[in-house]
């Protein structure tokens, strides 16, 4: 900290708005009038300020809403001398104009009047950022540049082999200043580069350090924004905030609090609810919610930290001490030296003053880095040898803090030594270990969590037949709860498309919004906007299909249920149905994406259980009523492909009178438009084939899948979750393939179960 005894009364500190938070329990103890300003504040009020209006303002005109945001950043400084030189700042004075004839700028002329006769001490910022100089320059400001008091203390940085030695070094050291009496408040970690998010989250977790880590989320990745959405769609921003109001019990993160500021800011700014709702999610982007804290934790610092805490840096390489900055923004340094303004040069001579600074100040600060990770490099800072910082190699304590860290170690000198014959560097007996005795295998639980009433979804079944395993983790430990697969939210997506559809006429333009509120990621936009004219072909395929059989009515995404046992419930999820009142007959559609399809074969091993499941189902819920025929239709496919046959694909009940109720078609034709492999033989019967089956072919179908999901639910409740995924060999990918738990299962050759199909047959390992 600077000198307090510079403070004089009614003196103004221009400083950020983290610092003053330090400041003010040493300020207040002073009998002083004191003002503190932050570098944003004196530039929007010396200068101009701007509101959501001056943004949308932009947006009308063709800007996005995060280009709109810079091009007004990009216009203080603006120098009408300098028109003519460069396009950009041509450009930019134009804008600037054009705001202020349409009174989207405010402007504060009687501002500068408060330095009047004042002194202003300039704190954490560094006397070699331009723009701050100019602001006070223009408001007549009698200021000072003051930076923290150095100090004497023991200068090393130490140098690891790798990250993993640094990062735990580091957690063993902040270990032993706990147990040693130093209050956990008083230790902080410094802010990292990315490349040890990783490192920093496992190590944690080794040593159980409460760590108050800077929040990722934004508002609108929230689960609650996604659900606010909704509410919003069927009423308007107000309603649609005092429902989501209601329906929040905890709110952790403040997400109340960050959604009503941004809808105050968006409320009234268009008159079209369609940019209404893109604005609204395009600011919430750019809202970060605050992470739960602990009331005793280590926090993420910067340089703008002026208590002489406990400051372990971390990394301390030649890219990131002091950052580099680059000239990649809007205006370009050559622009910006015609405005006198910070260019990226500028702004690494500030990033590296306030950083030795911050060095010289602190006398409790552990400073490390890394040689490498795997076969990158790493370079020291050159402020090593600027500070004169006395470099020590690998200083590994023997005390440990962390048993699970400390047999990894061990094990590690194990490997070297049994694979080079290198002896460990460590005097330690590294026969204390049982030495590759892991076993990976999964032992079962000795049942289903004692459950008594369960219920069971016939999806859910199939991912226990792929592999227990990872149903174990996504269905009984709920570590995918709170996630979803890109193909997860686009299947959703669709599926409410295409049930719509059904009820009513859809504007499949009305969804290229929607797509850009689901999806973050660019790609995974226009892979979804790309496929989304397809499921207009499908939409009119199913519409030609009910004009020619008029009678019919659907009904989508319906629930059907049915009691297995007592104890045990069944239930499905049904895309569509289509049935006759009068023949009483009725088929079931299942929507897939790809070349999916319905393999008897795969019965027997608890797969394609699906649709024979829904017939059952059906039976049970529409007793009046027969199944005559369950289908899938491939909605979606991948656009390589030259073209896509709507039809439906499964399996037909031999039931002529029933199946022509549905499909008049085959009245006049003698072969179904709609379904695939349907039609009738010169004496107008239904022409045998394998997607035809007679009722008795039919109830063996349905039986036989009944009895395997029945068979996997028995597996469940006995806690049986082995490790043996499904492969069947004659296919390209596996269920492993795309599993998000395969880094973890740590499966073997052996226990895949490999089957071939062709052969019917299961192949032993």
């Amino acid at each position: 900290m600077f000198d307090l005894k510079i403070i004089e009364n009614d003196v103004i500190i221009v400083t950020p708005n983290s610092i003053k938070k330090d400041l003010l329990p040493h300020t207040n103890l002073l009998d002083y009038d004191i003002k503190f300003i932050s570098k944003e504040e004196l530039k929007k009020n010396s200068l101009f300020d701007y509101d959501d209006f001056s943004i949308a303002y932009l947006i009308k005109k063709g800007f996005s809403y995060s280009n709109a945001k810079e091009m007004i950043e990009n216009l203080y400084f603006l120098d009408e001398t300098k028109k003519g030189i460069s396009e950009k700042i041509d450009s930019l004075l134009d804008i600037y104009h054009e705001l202020i004839e349409n009174k989207l700028l405010f402007f504060y002329p009687n501002y500068k009047y408060l330095f009047s006769n004042k002194k202003v001490i300039v704190y954490g910022y560094s006397k070699f950022d331009k723009e701050l100089v100019k602001l006070l320059e223009l408001v007549n400001a009698n200021y000072l540049f003051v930076y923290d008091e150095e100090k004497e203390y023991e200068k090393i940085v130490y140098k690891y082999d790798d990250i993993e030695d640094e990062v735990d070094e580091a957690f063993n050291n902040i270990a032993l200043l706990v147990t040693s009496g130093v209050n956990i408040d008083k230790i902080k970690i410094y802010s990292y580069s990315e490349e040890y998010d990783l490192v920093i989250n496992r190590y944690k977790e080794y040593y159980d350090l409460p760590i108050n880590f800077e929040s990722e989320m934004n508002l609108s990745s929230s689960l609650y924004f996604k659900e606010f959405l909704s509410l919003y769609e069927q009423s308007n921003l107000l309603d649609a905030f005092k429902d989501i109001c209601e329906k929040i019990k905890v709110d952790n993160y403040h997400f109340i609090d960050k959604l009503k500021k941004v809808i105050i800011d968006v409320n009234g700014l268009f008159d079209n609810k369609q940019e209404e709702r893109k604005y609204l999610i395009e600011s919430a982007k750019n809202v970060k919610l605050i992470n739960p804290k602990y009331l005793n934790g280590i926090d993420i610092v910067d340089y703008h930290d002026i208590n002489d805490d406990y400051i372990f840096i971390l990394g301390f390489d030649l890219l990131n001490f002091p950052f580099i900055h680059k000239d990649k923004s809007y205006l370009s340094d050559k622009d910006k030296n015609i405005l006198g303004i910070n260019d990226s040069t500028s702004l690494n001579l500030m990033e590296k003053d306030l950083l030795v600074n911050f060095i010289k100040s602190h006398s409790h600060l552990h400073l490390s880095y890394k040689d490498k990770i795997g076969k990158v490099v790493y370079y020291p800072s050159l402020l090593i040898d600027e500070l004169h910082l006395e470099e020590v190699k690998n200083k590994i304590s023997l005390t440990r803090y962390s048993e699970v860290s400390l047999k990894m170690k061990l094990c590690k000198e194990l490997d070297v030594k049994e694979n080079y014959g290198i002896e460990s560097k460590y005097d330690i007996p590294l026969d204390i270990l049982d030495y590759k005795t892991y076993d990976h295998s999964f032992k079962g639980l000795t049942s289903y969590l004692g459950v008594k009433h369960n219920t069971f979804s016939v999806s859910k079944i199939e991912l226990y037949n792929k592999c227990p395993f990872s149903y174990y983790v996504d269905n009984i430990l709920n570590l995918s709860s709170f996630t979803s697969s890109f193909n997860a939210t686009l299947g959703t997506f669709y599926h409410a498309i295409l049930e719509k559809s059904a009820k009513e006429e859809v504007n499949l333009q009305d969804y290229y919004l929607e797509i850009d509120s689901l999806f973050d990621n660019f790609s995974r936009k226009h892979f979804a906007k790309k496929l989304l004219p397809q499921l207009k072909d499908v939409i009119n395929f199913n519409n030609d299909f009910l004009k020619a059989n008029p009678n019919l009515k659907v009904m989508c995404e319906t629930r059907l249920n049915s009691y297995l046992n007592d104890q045990d419930k069944l239930f499905g999820i049904v895309d569509k149905i289509i049935y006759s009142d009068i023949s009483k007959a009725l088929i079931i559609i299942d929507y897939k994406t790809g070349n999916t399809s319905f393999e008897e074969e795969k019965i027997e091993y608890g797969l394609s259980l699906q649709l024979p499941i829904y017939s059952y189902l059906a039976n049970k819920n529409f007793k009046d009523y027969q199944v005559v025929g369950i289908y899938i239709q491939n909605v979606l496919k991948d656009t390589s492909e030259s073209s896509s046959d709507l039809r439906l694909n499964g399996i037909t009940k031999n039931d002529l009178e029933g199946v022509s109720s549905i499909d008049s078609s085959l009245n006049y034709v003698m072969k179904s438009t709609y379904i695939y492999g349907l039609s009738l033989d010169k004496n107008h019967k239904i022409e045998q084939k394998k997607n035809i089956l007679s009722e008795e072919r039919w109830n063996e179908v349905v039986n036989k899948s009944l009895d395997r999901f029945n068979e996997s639910v028995s597996n469940i409740k006995k806690g049986e979750f082995s490790i043996s995924p499904l492969d069947f060999i004659d296919e390209q990918t596996s269920c492993c393939s795309y599993c998000k738990h395969k880094d973890i299962c740590f499966k073997t050759y052996k226990d895949v179960r490999r089957i071939n199909l062709k052969k019917s047959g299961e192949e032993s390992a």
